[in-house]
């Protein structure tokens, strides 16, 4: 995806809410397994989107990015690598 659609999605997070049933009594397994994913999902896509707007490796092309990552330097490197340390362990804690 480029730039600009992370930026957008980034302010528009506010409308990243997952699924809510709509009865608040007793749910069935069905019901609570769709919004333990709707909530995970919610939440994967905005780490997602912070960390593409934080790095440039996800903005960029599959065909440049051989060439891309060979000219970045190491601390540039560094640095996108926590990032997606930082989003993966969110992800999986």
């Amino acid at each position: 995806m480029n730039r600009k659609i992370y930026k957008e999605l980034k302010e528009k997070e506010n409308l990243l809410h997952p699924y809510q049933p709509k009865q608040k009594g007793t749910i069935n397994y069905d019901t609570k397994m769709i919004t333990d994913i709707s909530r995970l999902y919610s939440n994967y896509i905005k780490l997602y989107t912070t960390v593409a707007n934080k790095t440039d490796i996800l903005a960029k092309g599959m065909q440049k990015m051989s060439e891309e990552v060979r000219a970045l330097r190491s601390a540039q490197i560094l640095k996108n690598a926590e990032y997606f340390e930082e989003l993966m362990s969110k992800i999986f804690a």
